[in-house]
């Protein structure tokens, strides 16, 4: 019983139900619907595309219309289309197509409709074409013009779709911007000025070339604002009919390419170059494939404000900051020169150059520099230069001073006393050209000045031995008598330093020679050896009391202190340190000499050493306890320093031209070495060398 009841009140419930629902109206949808239809009247001309809106939707329809493509599901944005604008009405509408087909190619169309919220496609309907009607060109926005510019063609059966409109201006294809199916905007191509060129356009294979001609303008360029400047500086070149495409113009100077920097209708803009090869340029500027030239362009000259570290005082110099304009920023670009040599250039700016000084200038560590160079800069082909600009201060081992004014000489009068330095006497060559004159030497000014002549007959080969303030020369030759022999002598002469006169003293007790040797141990003069041409070598010793103006005869020199030998019996070389005397013999083979020094104690010689090299006719000094001695052949530029103390020898290269005969004397701390011969037989050479021990 209760279960009928429940199936009597379902049913009943059901039936109200379905009797509700018959008397509901359902809400409309939000969104429109279309739908594609068939494609019709398919020909040579072109098709007619259809469709049926089935329902509006609740917003108006803004766009109606047709997209094809011969891919499936064509859109709005990339296809070909039709808009037919906006509509009301429901039901069918339709729209000929004639241009955009090609013959034979299947395509896809869809209808499609919009309101401001949706956008709606219809089903793709395919066809394959039969082809479609040729573009036709009407007029363009201009008939002349620039490369570069836009240009509007107006016509009919164009591509709404830009890519599919195929635009040439005479054989150059132009770039499409957009295109209705009756509007073209399309760029000029790079083309030659001053022609005129026909415009064709292709559709689908539908080819239709114009009537109309457009003409390119002949660009001209009327100035160059500024025609003189600095790397870097912006050019500009002022005209008209410039195309607006930097890549159209073609910019070169003096063949060398450049960038244009921006372009307009009247004017293009470069920078000026880093990477010129010449200050004066000939701009030209290929534009519409036609050179046009601006005219000469001059880089400015280079200018020098400030140079730091122009005075050089170092071996290893800083580097030289050059201050100043119109400098290359491209290092190898630049060029320097300090006295005629190039500088190695470290970086550049337009406005600072750093370099490095050249070598050449402090050739050699050993070797001093006083002197003032020119300074010059070079860039491009232009140069700016500034004379004794760069100082040069460098004192090391070896320093040439004046030269000595008078004559050359050797085998003369050299000594230093009372802080003066004095040379004299002496021969102009081996057998002939004696001098009497003497000079003195002032180290402060280094300068000359010339004394009183020597008051006795002019010789040379003498010896010279300095007590105190009192100078002594013994022996020595004046000429050579008619046998050739050489006049030898004994005299004895005095020169007082502090009054500058000269004075004649008791003759040397022994016989007359030239070249022999001598040296001073406190107040005693020592003196032997040399060579006479009466008795031939001499091998006796002598001490001389310059008080009583006496000699006293001491042992003759033994053969075992390898003197005399047949050839060095004229060439021994003394040296004292004031306390002991020493002697450079013989020859000990082809590498050093022997070295003896004198025991006055026991009037006698001990070895002490080998000088390290075979060299005659040297020179030397003693000089702050050590002795220096050097040149001479066949080494002429060696020089060794003996250290008293440690009885060792070491080098120290003399700096001057390679000579023999050279004299010497010591002021203060300096040693200096002079004159001698080089080259020849003859004395002839003045300069003059200061030697400084205490550089490393």
């Amino acid at each position: 019983m209760h279960k009928r009841v429940f199936s009597i009140s379902i049913t009943f419930v059901c039936i109200l139900l379905l009797i509700k629902c018959d008397n509901y109206e359902f809400p409309k949808s939000p969104y429109p619907k279309i739908e594609t239809l068939p494609v019709v009247n398919i020909s040579k001309t072109g098709v007619t595309f259809q469709a049926n809106i089935t329902q509006q939707g609740k917003l108006p329809i803004v766009s109606h219309g047709f997209v094809w493509s011969n891919i499936e599901n064509p859109t709005i944005n990339s296809q070909d289309k039709v808009q037919l604008g906006p509509t009301s009405k429901l039901g069918n509408f339709e729209a000929t197509v004639q241009s955009g087909l090609t013959e034979g190619e299947t395509y896809y169309v869809r209808a499609f409709i919009a309101t401001a919220e949706y956008f709606v496609y219809g089903e793709n309907e395919s066809f394959v074409s039969k082809g479609s009607t040729p573009p036709i060109i009407k007029a363009l926005s201009s008939i002349e013009g620039t490369a570069a510019d836009t240009v509007e063609i107006k016509g009919k059966y164009f591509s709404a779709l830009a890519e599919n409109n195929k635009v040439k201006f005479g054989q150059e294809t132009s770039i499409v911007l957009t295109s209705t199916d009756s509007t073209i905007q399309c760029i000029v191509p790079n083309l030659t000025a001053n022609q005129d060129y026909s415009i064709s356009v292709n559709v689908a294979g539908n080819l239709t070339t114009s009537e109309i001609k457009f003409h390119v303008l002949q660009p001209k360029i009327e100035s160059m604002t500024p025609m003189v400047g600095i790397f870097g500086d912006i050019i500009t070149l002022n005209g008209e009919n410039f195309p607006i495409k930097k890549d159209y113009i073609n910019l070169t100077l003096d063949g060398i390419a450049c960038e244009v920097l921006n372009v307009s209708k009247s004017a293009i803009s470069f920078a000026l170059p880093n990477n010129l090869i010449k200050s004066h340029i000939q701009v030209i500027a290929k534009i519409s494939m036609v050179n046009v030239s601006a005219g000469v362009l001059t880089v400015s000259t280079p200018t020098i404000d400030n140079i730091t570290n122009s005075v050089l005082s170092m071996y290893t110099n800083p580097a030289l900051v050059i201050s100043g304009n119109n400098f290359n920023p491209i290092t190898a670009k630049n060029e320097v020169k300090i006295g005629g040599y190039s500088c190695n250039i470290l970086s550049s700016s337009l406005t600072q150059l750093t370099i490095e000084a050249p070598r050449e200038i402090i050739p050699d560590v050993d070797l001093s520099v006083q002197d003032t160079f020119d300074i010059e800069v070079k860039v491009l082909d232009q140069s700016v230069s500034i004379e004794n600009k760069i100082a040069v201060t460098y004192l090391s081992r070896w320093t040439r001073m004046k030269d000595f004014p008078g004559n050359p000489r050797f085998l003369g009068l050299s000594f230093a006393v009372n802080g003066k330095g004095y040379i004299g006497l002496g021969s102009a060559e081996e057998y002939s050209t004696w001098y009497n004159d003497l000079w003195e030497y002032e180290p402060a000014a280094d300068t000359w000045t010339q004394l009183s002549d020597f008051p006795g007959q002019a010789r040379a080969k003498f010896t010279t031995l300095v007590i105190g303030s009192k100078i002594y020369i013994v022996g020595g030759i004046t000429g050579h008598n008619s046998n050739g022999l050489s006049d030898d002598i004994k005299e004895v002469w005095e020169f007082d330093s502090n009054a500058k006169v000269w004075s004649k003293k008791n003759d040397f007790p022994g016989d007359p020679r030239a070249n022999a040797f001598g040296f001073v141990l406190g107040n005693t003069a020592y003196y032997g050896g040399g060579n006479s041409s009466i008795s031939g070598p001499r091998d006796d010793f002598w001490k001389y009391n310059s008080h009583t103006d006496s000699w006293i005869q001491l042992k003759s020199i033994p053969s075992s202190v390898n003197y005399p030998s047949s050839i060095n019996s004229d060439d021994i070389f003394a040296l004292s340190n004031g306390i002991d005397g020493y002697i450079l013999t013989d020859n000990c083979g082809y590498s050093c000499r022997f070295f003896w020094k004198y025991d006055k104690v026991n009037d006698s010689w001990l070895d002490v050493s080998y000088m390290p090299g075979p060299n005659d006719e040297v020179t030397g000094f003693s000089l702050n306890g050590k002795f220096y001695v050097g040149t001479g052949m066949p080494w002429g530029n060696s020089f060794f320093e003996f250290d008293i103390s440690m009885s060792t020898w070491s080098n120290k290269d003399f700096k001057g031209s390679s000579r023999r005969k050279a004299t010497s004397f010591v002021l203060g701390n300096y040693g200096y070495l002079l004159l001698g011969q080089a080259g020849c037989h003859c004395a002839n050479l003045h300069d003059v060398w200061r030697f400084d021990p205490s550089k490393p």
